[in-house]
């Protein structure tokens, strides 16, 4: 490898990963770097970055783990400061969202309709949709910095107290106070309340308040791997389904008790409600993303088709820097494209902000070389999401692609969770990711669930292998091989 890329591989990193393709990931992963966007970010940056998208369409991203810890404690004085930054953050986020679902149909539209002669407004308009999507990623992907520190988050809202909570209550209290998910079961179950007044029936008022439901949750199974707008045949098939666990309903008042139990001051209090929102404001990105993804799967989509290029070909384009080219059928980027699905791409963010440097030459190597450094025994250790015990086969579960794989029983190992893993976590006997943090997707369902959860052991995807049988002890923080598969 050349010198610039040694250097880039010997750095000490924290990690995060997820199915995804480099059209949808590339969008977050470079906000945070990007100059022009600085006044959102609200001066925490992120530099030196390194994120590769593999042949198989899974992403990592990585970032220096110390410069990540300066940035978090910069982070929890602003909160000092000013207890309702996490809330303002959230309000200035929502209001770049406004007007998000129209320009993602639009883009979509513009991309399924392409001819010569509509170029011009498809690189008009998809710049307008990406300057839309950067300024509301600056705004809340400071979320994720917080997913290795727990230490720090805990002392900073419970202080010396610390060691007087349980474990179960320190989980129930950092819940976001809602979720999409949760809102969707909601709404939805008033629909099967009526359909069952109705005599089953397919009756006017079930029929309207099928079409609110889709016009409402139409995104809620995109992911960065796939895009669709479900119908309401869709929902329509779930109305025999049974009611979901009514966890949220009662979280409130769970929360209301765990408080008065331990006689919290106001400041503590205060903190406990910035993290809660910090989480439900991680959903809400979820769900403009899921949206906005709509848009940009379609538009790379649709121009590949109508170009006779081969979609997988497309989902390789890093779209902020490439999107015009692409657009405008340049012959080199279409031969790179080639290139990317057998050795993936990397886009690493050198030491100025702005500054990239994008590799598919050696893509495949320098992952390799970065990936050495994560590596454990056969115990590994992380953070508690979820209490509990389970002993089952260990499942690698790193793309859509290998869902099917998966079996009652099995423990779920991922990089991270994400809203379309539901049906495996619903399945499994422990959930065990790479990466997250108390605030994750992955901590707030398993506590739904009741299922023993492991987060954040940076390695337990390369130490572990499909059917080794695992021992998942989440109580004390640990995954250990109990015999090799």
């Amino acid at each position: 490898m050349n010198p610039e890329l040694e250097k880039i591989a010997r750095r000490s990193y924290y990690k995060q990963s997820a199915p995804s393709l480099t059209i949808t990931i590339m969008l977050p992963a470079a906000t945070l770097s990007l100059p022009r966007y600085s006044d959102l970010s609200d001066g925490i940056w992120l530099l030196n970055t390194a994120v590769y998208v593999s042949p198989i369409q899974s992403a990592f991203m990585y970032w220096p783990i110390d410069h990540g810890k300066r940035l978090v404690l910069q982070l929890l004085e602003k909160m000092t400061k000013n207890p309702s930054w996490v809330k303002q953050q959230l309000k200035r986020h929502n209001g770049f969202g406004k007007g998000l679902e129209e320009r993602s149909f639009g883009v979509a539209e513009l991309g399924k309709n392409f001819s010569e002669k509509t170029q011009q407004k498809c690189v008009d308009e998809f710049g307008k949709f990406l300057d839309q999507e950067f300024k509301r990623w600056a705004c809340s992907l400071f979320i994720d910095l917080f997913d290795p520190f727990e230490k720090e988050i805990l002392k900073y809202i419970f202080g010396n107290r610390l060691s007087e909570v349980s474990a179960a209550d320190l989980q129930t209290l950092l819940l976001p106070d809602t979720t999409f998910l949760w809102e969707e079961q909601k709404s939805f179950e008033k629909i099967q309340q009526q359909f069952e007044k109705d005599g089953k029936q397919l009756s006017d008022a079930v029929s309207e308040m099928l079409s609110a439901h889709q016009k409402n949750f139409w995104w809620i199974e995109n992911n960065y791997q796939t895009a669709t707008v479900l119908g309401e045949d869709f929902f329509f098939a779930r109305l025999s389904e049974k009611h979901q666990n009514a966890f949220w309903k009662e979280l409130k008042d769970k929360k209301k008790k765990i408080i008065e139990k331990y006689g919290f001051d106001e400041q503590t209090r205060a903190r406990i409600q910035q993290f809660a929102d910090l989480a439900f404001f991680r959903d809400v990105r979820k769900k403009f993303t899921n949206i906005a993804n709509w848009g940009v799967i379609g538009f790379f989509h649709g121009i590949a088709e109508k170009k006779g290029i081969p979609m997988f070909e497309s989902d390789f384009v890093i779209p902020f820097l490439e999107y015009k080219a692409f657009v405008e059928g340049d012959p080199n980027l279409l031969e790179t494209l080639k290139m990317r699905v057998k050795q993936g791409v990397w886009l690493i963010e050198l030491d100025q902000p702005g500054d990239y440097l994008v590799e598919t030459n050696q893509a495949a190597e320098l992952f390799d070389r970065i990936e050495r450094s994560f590596s454990g025994q056969e115990t590994v250790y992380g953070a508690v999401a979820s209490l509990g015990k389970a002993t089952g086969p260990a499942k690698i579960i790193l793309n859509i692609n290998a869902f099917s794989k998966f079996r009652e029983g099995d423990v779920l190992m991922t990089g991270m969770t994400r809203p379309e893993f539901v049906p495996l976590m619903k399945k499994a006997s422990a959930i065990v990711t790479d990466e997250g943090g108390i605030t994750s997707h992955a901590a707030i369902v398993s506590r739904e669930l009741g299922i023993p959860c492991i987060i954040g052991t940076q390695v337990a995807t390369k130490t572990f292998q499909d059917g080794d049988l695992v021992e998942v002890n989440a109580n004390h923080g640990y995954v250990r091989k109990v015999k090799a598969n």
